[in-house]
């Protein structure tokens, strides 16, 4: 969220590309956070490594979309502040975030 206010204050970018930027670089971040210290994942093949990435960034593009319909309606649509809109969306996208990498993305697997 720091990333979103940092681009959408400082740089004067409209709130849907500096949306887009904060997301892109919290992506990449995130994977590798989760995969390694959070979910502890272990993918002994290519074919793994690359179903579980491809999963990983497929639901956070589909979070993504729901954080952008959202402050699509908020800010757009009901006058709502941009950070004040920025922090209700990432409750509702952390929850999913979550829900998806426990028990779909890094499910273990026998």
């Amino acid at each position: 969220m720091r990333r979103f206010g940092s681009v959408n204050s400082f740089f004067g970018i409209d709130y849907v590309t500096s949306n887009t930027v904060s997301w892109i670089a919290s992506v990449i971040f995130a994977y590798a956070t989760n995969k390694r210290y959070v979910f502890e994942s272990y993918t002994p093949t290519w074919k793994d490594r690359v179903r579980e990435a491809s999963s990983f960034f497929g639901f956070r593009f589909l979070t993504y979309l729901v954080d952008l319909a959202v402050m699509v309606i908020l800010i757009s649509g009901l006058g709502t502040n941009a950070l004040v809109a920025k922090i209700l969306t990432n409750v509702i996208v952390l929850v999913l975030n979550y829900v998806f990498s426990k028990w779909i993305i890094f499910k273990i697997r026998k």
